[in-house]
């Protein structure tokens, strides 16, 4: 299938009469996105889940990634594959701060699962009266 550009000629030919310089940083782009795509929902999930119980923490965490994953992709963008390198050092820690708060979660929830034998009282009641903090444990 081809789409038509504005012109009447198909993206195929568009794309194809671009020069070597234009057709690599069309890619490098394109590839930014999709970077940036594959590791969103991950993060978000993360985001959510970690957020409930360790809401400050979460979203200074989520801030970081964004602005680290603007700084990935604006190094992306220049072609050159040593730009983007050092980004990693922004969201990666960001993304594992999200992951770790969100082991701790689980591991305290299982935890109250395992060693309380009235799990749906003391859950709910920790929920209730307390407003989901978990921070005191």
């Amino acid at each position: 299938t081809h789409t038509h550009t504005q012109e009447g000629e198909t993206h195929t030919e568009a794309v194809s009469v671009m020069n070597e310089e234009e057709s690599h940083m069309f890619n490098c782009f394109q590839r930014a996105h999709q970077h940036t795509l594959e590791t969103y929902p991950v993060f978000l999930a993360f985001l959510i889940c970690g957020g409930v119980f360790f809401p400050k923490t979460c979203a200074i965490s989520g801030g970081v990634w964004v602005i680290g994953r603007i700084v990935f992709a604006m190094g992306y963008m220049t072609g050159k594959p040593g730009s983007r390198y050092y980004s990693g050092m922004i969201y990666g820690p960001a993304l594992l701060t999200l992951l770790g708060v969100n082991v701790y979660v689980c591991a305290v929830l299982i935890f109250r699962f395992v060693s309380e034998p009235s799990v749906n009282e003391s859950v709910g009641n920790k929920f209730n009266t307390q407003g989901c903090d978990m921070g005191g444990l």
